[in-house]
Parts: structure tokens; sequence; C-alpha cells
């Protein structure tokens, strides 16, 4: 590129090359038309063949600023051998053209760089900046893109042209395409594994760990998750879940209480003693280990309740079940049957050596210490029954019908003591059971009544509403 200022007498003013000579301005119409119209030109373009270089000029008027006179013009030689070796240089696709013509569609540049085009007449643009599909005279389709320059008020502009292949430009989309396919794949995976572990966490977990919780619900077991992640409205339901477990587990509780437990006592009942003892009955069947069953009936328990009423008679039997826990240790059984009967199930015997007798004896001398009830100072005694597994019964009610009637026994030689089941005690109250039966039969059919008056033999008359009757067996 050159740059200088020549006067309009042709004189320069200044120059970037040193030039001495004198400037013939004239026969430059560029030249004459900053001059004259005081505006921007632009030359047509030179090729110089010698030294196989293209260059355009360009004018622009230099104005006195104190006479606003046109004194000179500010000439630049532009060479285009720059567009071409950064064409060159550039990442083209192969076989890719280009090339810059003028207003009137001369050559004035181009690339691949052949100086034997320059200055013909290019018919293949189409003047518009629009992308057209054009065949080139090598035989190549190429896609070329026009687009303007430089242009001044008289419609004289400089095109660049540029043509790339339909086959690089398709492998070029093709290329593009398969990466943001690719892209989109990954950003698509990403997506998706993101959402998988959101819907696993969110939505899929917590209705597992619900599904979980029912299916152990049904089993009677609750175990509540401390974790409260997922949508909102999993997290509400979880919650209501929840709570509607443990409203029912509690319910549940409180009816297995009242079923298995005595309220008054807080011990096992008679279905709880029932369940427990025949458990216990299965455990030393197979392990060969001892069992035997206490029943316990207060002496004179009536009477504390007809005379102090039966809240006194609840706070002495809280006050006994209380004194027989303190005696009566895992895995032994305390219950209450109901009443003032208590039950004791022995299957530990490694502490005493007369278990039996001995733990008998510390409860009969616990209970005959005094009760301190409101402001009465009451005496209990009870009345110990005692049946041994297997002898006196297999089976649960076996054994609880031995020690009943071992306790009977008991009451009938005293109370306050112990008593051992004996068989002649079952044979003695099936003796009783029997006469019974047989007087009820006889009344009807084997028994006559006679009634005779009574005689007062000082009065020699009948005692007035007195007789007396025979029963007579036929």
């Amino acid at each position: 590129m050159n740059l200088g200022v020549p006067l309009a007498s042709g004189d320069l003013l200044c120059n970037t090359h040193p030039l001495n000579r004198h400037i013939n301005v004239f026969d430059r119409p560029y030249f004459q038309d900053a001059l004259t119209n005081r505006r921007f030109s632009i030359g047509t373009f030179q090729h110089d063949r010698a030294a196989n270089t293209t260059s355009i000029n360009f004018g622009y008027p230099v104005t006195d600023l104190t006479t606003d006179e046109v004194r000179g013009v500010a000439v630049a030689v532009v060479s285009l051998a720059w567009w071409t070796h950064y064409l060159e240089t550039s990442n083209l696709p192969e076989s890719s053209t280009a090339f810059i013509t003028d207003s009137q569609a001369t050559l004035i540049a181009n690339y691949p760089a052949n100086p034997d085009e320059l200055g013909r007449v290019v018919t293949e643009i189409n003047g518009h900046s629009q992308a057209e599909q054009l065949m080139g005279a090598d035989g190549i389709r190429r896609m070329k893109y026009s687009i303007p320059l430089l242009h001044n008020t008289d419609e004289e502009f400089f095109v660049l042209t540029i043509g790339v292949p339909t086959d690089a430009v398709l492998q070029r989309i093709n290329q593009r395409f398969y990466i943001l396919l690719l892209l989109f794949s990954l950003v698509m995976l990403g997506l998706y594994r993101i959402s998988t572990r959101l819907l696993k966490n969110g939505v899929l977990a917590p209705i597992e760990a619900l599904t979980d919780a029912s299916r152990k619900l049904q089993r009677g077991i609750f175990e509540p998750n401390k974790a409260h992640e997922g949508v909102v409205e999993l997290v509400q339901l979880k919650q209501q879940f929840e709570h509607m477990a443990e409203t029912r587990l509690e319910a549940e509780r409180q009816i297995w209480l009242q079923a298995n437990v005595d309220t008054l006592t807080a011990l096992p009942n008679r279905y709880m003693l029932n369940y427990q003892l025949s458990q216990a009955l299965e455990r030393v069947k197979h392990e060969d280990q001892q069992l035997s069953l206490l029943m316990l009936d207060l002496d004179n328990f009536k009477d504390i309740n007809d005379t102090l009423g039966h809240d006194a008679g609840d706070k002495l039997l809280r006050e006994v079940a209380g004194r027989l826990k303190s005696v009566i240790r895992e895995p032994n059984l305390l219950a209450r049957l109901g009443g003032d009967e208590f039950t004791v199930v022995l299957t530990d015997f490694r502490r005493l050596t007369n278990p039996i007798d001995e733990l008998c004896e510390q409860i009969l001398k616990l209970l005959a210490e005094p009760i301190q009830v409101d402001q009465h100072r009451l005496f209990i005694t009870t009345s110990i029954g005692v049946a041994i597994y297997p002898a006196d019964g297999k089976t649960v009610e076996e054994l609880l019908k031995s020690a009943d009637q071992a306790m009977f026994a008991a009451k009938q030689e005293g109370r306050n003591r112990l008593k051992y089941f004996d068989p002649i005690m079952q044979e003695a109250i099936l003796h009783k059971r029997e006469l019974i039966s047989d007087l009820r039969d006889a009344i009807d059919t084997e028994l006559v009544v006679y009634y005779q008056p009574i005689l007062n033999c000082e009065s020699q008359r009948i005692t007035a509403n007195h007789s007396e009757s025979l029963k007579q067996k036929l």
C-alpha cells in the first residue's frame, strides 16, 4: 500500500515512498472526481504484469481549513495481493474459489491466483447477498455467496464472491450435524440419567418404601423412615401413612393389652397365662426341664370387699401383686386369673435348693405382713395349691385343675398353707360329684317324703305349725 497527497497541479505534498517527480493527475478520473466533486472516489484497478500485482486507487479531497479550498487529493494505492495471500493461508475447503469484482463486474482479484483472468467481465455472480449454487468451468458445483465490500454515492462498489464446493459444504454441515447430534445425545443422556435418578429418589424410592412399610405393617411391624425426600405430594402421603400406621399400631397395642393384660394389676390375665403356659409346656417337653404350677387364693378376701368396699379390695390386690412381683423373677411367670386368684408358673429352679417349698414359704410370709390401705391396717393370708408336670397333668387344663384342687384342699385344712396335689383329692371330688348327682336323681324317683306331727307330752296335744319330715328311699 502507498499513500500520498498530490496537489491539483500534480506536485507531491507528501508521499509514503520517496518520489520527487511530478505526477500527471489530469488523466486520472478518480483524482479529478475527488478534486472537483469534493467526495470519496474509487479508481479502476491497475494490473502490473511485470510485477504481477493488482492495485486499486482511492482518492479523497484535502481541504484548506482557512479558505475551504480543495488543495489536493489524498491518494491511496492498495495492492490486492494481500487478499490472495490471506485466502491461500485460510482454512477454506479444497477447490474453493474467491474473487473481487468492481461495479462493472470486472475481475480485479481472484483465488486461486490466476493473473490471466484479471480484467475480464465475470457473469457468474448474482449480485445479491444470497447463496446460489452454480456450476463452475471446472465442472465442480459450488455454493457461491456475494457481499459488497466498498461503495460510494455513484454506485461504485466492489463485490466479494466466495464459492465453496457443495460436497465440502454438505460435509461440514454433516460434521456439524453429527457433532450437534452427539452433543444433543450426550445432553439427553445426562438429562435421562438425572431424571431417572430424580424419579427414583423422588417418586419410586418413596413408593417402594411405602409398599415395604405396608407389608411390614400387615405383620405388625412399623419402622418410621426419618428421610423426607421426594416430591411434596409423596412426602405428605408418607407422613399421612406413618400417622395412620402409628394410630393403628397404638390401637392394636391397646386391644392386645386389654385382651392379654389385667388392667388392675398389669399382670398377664387368664388368656395370656394359657398361651404362655402352653409355650412353656412345649419347651420342657423338648428340653427335659421341670415345670410347676402354683395356684394362690387369698383367704377371706370377700370379707374385706364386703366391709371396706371394692375400692379398698382393688388397692389390696394391687399391693399383693406388687409383693408377688418382688419374688417371682423371669423366666418364671406370674399372672392373675381373676378375683383374688393368682398363678405362678415355675421353670427356673437353679437358685433354690428346694424351690417349690422355699418359694411358697417366702410368699406366705410376705403376704402375711400387714397391708396399709388408706387408714386401714389389713391382714391377709393365702392358700397355695401346687401341681407338677407331668405327674399331675400334661396339658394346661389338667395342670390348672390339679392346682385348683390342691388349693381347695389347703383351704379345707385351715388356710394360710401349701398343699401339693394328690390323686386322692381327685377321687374325693369325683365321689362327691357322683353323690350329689345321685341325690338329684333320687329326689324325683327314689325318695319319698313322710310328714308326722310333733306331740306335746304334757298337754297331750299336737304342736301347732310344727312337724317333722322323714325321707325314705324306696
